[in-house]
């Protein structure tokens, strides 16, 4: 399930974070909702441009039962709960690649879910061999670099993509 980061709620959270809501239902269908903390989102080195169902893998329910029951705080007892995810997408979308080997990433425009496309506007580069970090932004069909104090017109080497910003489009 997806909802949209509000306007009128522009805390910094949810602007650049991914939040998520577990939802626990009993069997009997009472519903208690938690809202977990706030994470950039974390890419790892095996990263295969399939960015939604890396976000929603884990968005398939998990059911507890049997010796595995949960306490259900409206029933009072044990019970058979089921428990979902909610992913809240922000306005701006930030990832973070773990990964210490450069390699080629398409990483221009991504849909994050059908009808979510978000569009890249931001890099961090880091360089290994001088362990030097270098940002570039993309305004208006132009990419800037910013390195050190020197600011030039200059497309980002995507291939030390450290860290990306993206765009809500739709």
């Amino acid at each position: 399930m997806i909802d949209e980061c509000s306007e009128n709620n522009p805390k910094l959270e949810n602007l650049f974070f991914i939040r998520t809501n577990k939802i626990f239902e009993c069997k009997k269908g009472h519903k208690v909702k938690k809202e977990e903390p706030s994470t950039f989102l974390i890419v790892p080195e095996k990263f295969d441009q399939n960015i939604s169902s890396y976000i929603f893998e884990s968005e398939k329910p998990d059911h507890f039962n049997g010796k595995n029951k949960i306490y259900c705080s409206v029933c009072k007892s044990l019970m058979e709960i089921t428990v979902t995810k909610e992913h809240i997408l922000p306005e701006i979308l930030a990832m973070y690649f773990v990964s210490e080997n450069p390699k080629k990433r398409n990483i221009r425009n991504i849909e994050i879910f059908k009808g979510k496309e978000y569009m890249l506007y931001g890099v961090i580069c880091f360089y290994p061999p001088y362990s030097h970090y270098v940002a570039s932004t993309l305004d208006k069909g132009t990419w800037r670099e910013y390195n050190d104090k020197f600011v030039s017109e200059k497309e980002p080497d995507f291939n030390y993509a450290y860290m990306v910003f993206y765009r809500k489009v739709k």
